[in-house]
């Protein structure tokens, strides 16, 4: 699906784009506002996903970062970034792993909801996150190659109890098969996306 070192906005680019069958999407949201009680806030401001060998002067706005680096403005919820959806809606989950589900505000063409797992790895005064681990709440063990001109097979053959493959992508119809499906899919990423926060700002 993605390069060992793509940071959240590049992950969640992908599935909402269809870049991944294996990640589990909804047809609506499945974790409220209730979710989200307990679980630290976003530092807001300008984030950058750990990119190694990636030199680039945080002080500068985010269009002038250059093509290694990935950088983004996080909310108190999550990113709010114009390339994952016009008007983004996200909600961070409390729980181990907490969840981030993404999807658009109302009304939109598609209520398609999306989903990534998150662990906090360090917080400021107020307890807020200002770094953090991220990877795809997976379908189930990823596919093996499918050949030389693709990279996998698509959807795995194994969906996790309470997935269900629909046109060649995960359909999660309840909040548990999705916590469920992000504990497992942490064995399945070795290398986690890796983000933090780098100053306050909204570019």
């Amino acid at each position: 699906m993605r390069p060992a070192a793509a940071t959240l906005v590049a992950i969640l680019s992908a599935a909402l784009l269809g870049g991944c069958a294996n990640v589990v999407f909804s047809e609506g949201p499945l974790f409220t506002t209730a979710d989200a009680r307990g679980a630290p806030r976003f530092k807001p401001g300008v984030w950058i996903g750990e990119e190694p060998g990636c030199v680039v002067d945080t002080s500068k706005p985010l269009d002038q970062w250059g093509d290694c680096a990935e950088g983004w403005v996080m909310t108190r919820r999550g990113p709010a970034d114009p390339t994952l959806y016009k008007g983004a809606a996200a909600l961070l989950a409390a729980g181990d792993p907490m969840i981030l589900q993404l999807g658009p505000e109302p009304p939109a063409e598609t209520n398609e909801h999306f989903y990534n797992a998150v662990r906090a790895l360090e917080t400021d005064k107020a307890g807020r996150i200002t770094a953090f681990s991220t990877w795809p709440v997976q379908c189930g063990p990823p596919p093996g190659p499918a050949g030389p001109d693709q990279a996998t097979t698509g959807v795995t053959a194994s969906p996790l109890p309470g997935l269900e493959i629909r046109d060649k992508n995960c359909l999660a119809r309840n909040a548990a098969s999705v916590r469920a499906a992000a504990k497992a899919s942490e064995a399945w990423d070795r290398e986690p996306a890796m983000a933090r926060w780098v100053r306050k700002g909204k570019r």
